[in-house]
């Protein structure tokens, strides 16, 4: 459900928020980073840094970034038809992700293959809640969770070296605890963030789909598909980066190198995760809700040939009475959820047998019944409404 217009915090107050709980997370870790060193062995730092690369690459699409459209929902029917896709994506995911583990383990390109599936269940289920809350502009929360994530990952880290510690710094075979411990810390994040519970509660959510919520989740994966084949092999090609030039400096340096590697590169991209995360976190709804604003009302003319809109925002009759220029073009994405690419293709006709609402003429021809859509019943009524009267009631701006 997304958040009151009344109480949306605005945008600089929510990027503020953001940042501070990012700015105190990523501090945490990057003081406690040397005392964490002097509790593993670079080696150990190798072995996590192989560890936390894949998990990282593959935890990014564990769903098929379908969490990544909760935002851009204009229905609490279809938010909650995306998150049980995204659920179910990911608990498919987790069960690959066994004998995934286990296959790059025999092929000497993951330690640690144990952990790969609770790490997917654990980082990706913290993927889809973020998205969750940051549809109910939740930022507080988000804050709070990334506290956990970051914080917490580095003080558990802290406190198992510690354990592990026999007045020496502990070995390669400790790696597990550098592991293990972002697991905990983000199952410490998903806490925060259940609320508020989609319609039905998350029990009639998880338990085996109704045939409304099949077909509702069909509908939204056709709609949001650009996710899974656009976004996830980007998303995907991006971390493996990562993963590839840790394989590599372990092929060539050893795992002492790659962990020297990951510390590095831990303090290197702080600031930009700190800021990024923020900024975009605070502005995802806002871009989100301008895009189910647009392109509120259409029509057709018979000297134009692409479709017409009076803009984003709610029509103004007394603006549109006053208009003596043309009406904008622009896009039926956010009516018609057709593809983003331009609307050029789209023709008059399309559009106006398309939408539900009535599509009327340009104010130099005379009235015709031949209005698209939603049209009235009687072709007297249909007259009427096509009438330049009609339009400007509407707020429809003319030429």
């Amino acid at each position: 459900m997304k958040a009151a217009s009344g109480a949306q915090p605005s945008l600089t107050r929510a990027t503020l928020t953001l940042l501070g709980g990012g700015a105190l997370a990523q501090l945490l870790p990057l003081l406690l980073g040397p005392f964490i060193a002097r509790l593993f062995t670079p080696e150990a730092f190798g072995l996590y840094t192989q560890f936390a690369t894949v998990a990282a690459a593959l935890a990014v699409v564990a769903s098929l970034r379908y969490e990544q459209a909760l935002p851009l929902a204009r229905s609490d029917d279809e938010a909650r038809a995306l998150l049980a896709l995204a659920l179910r994506l990911l608990l498919a995911a987790v069960l690959l992700g066994v004998p995934l583990g286990w296959a790059l383990h025999a092929l000497g390109a993951l330690p640690l293959a144990v952990l790969l599936a609770p790490a997917l269940a654990t980082a990706g289920l913290l993927q889809v809640l973020m998205l969750w809350a940051n549809r109910a502009q939740r930022f507080g929360a988000l804050a709070t969770s990334r506290v956990l994530h970051y914080g917490g990952a580095a003080a558990l880290q802290l406190a198992l070296g510690w354990a592990l510690w026999r007045g020496a710094a502990s070995g390669a075979e400790g790696a597990w605890a550098l592991a293990l411990a972002p697991l905990l810390a983000q199952l410490l994040a998903c806490g925060g963030l259940w609320r508020p519970a989609p319609a039905g509660g998350w029990r009639a959510l998880l338990v085996p789909a109704s045939a409304a919520l099949r077909t509702q989740m069909r509908t939204v994966a056709r709609q949001q598909r650009d996710f899974a084949l656009i976004n996830t092999p980007h998303a995907l090609l991006g971390l493996l980066q990562d993963a590839l030039a840790v394989a590599l400096l372990v092929a060539w340096s050893g795992e002492a190198a790659a962990g020297f590697w990951g510390l590095a590169l831990r303090y290197l991209k702080a600031p930009a995760t700190l800021v990024g995360g923020a900024v975009s976190q605070a502005l995802y709804p806002r871009l989100a809700a301008a895009r189910a604003d647009d392109a509120v009302t259409w029509r057709t003319s018979p000297r134009r040939k692409s479709p017409v809109t009076s803009g984003g925002g709610p029509p103004i009759a007394d603006a549109s009475a006053a208009a003596r220029s043309s009406t904008v073009r622009g896009c039926p994405d956010a009516t018609l959820r057709e593809p983003t690419w331009g609307c050029s293709t789209v023709s008059a006709a399309t559009l106006a047998a398309l939408t539900s609402r009535t599509c009327t003429k340009s104010r130099r021809w005379p009235p015709s019944s031949n209005t698209r859509g939603a049209s009235p019943r009687s072709r007297a009524e249909r007259k009427i409404a096509a009438t330049p009267e009609y339009g400007v009631s509407r707020g429809i701006l003319g030429p």
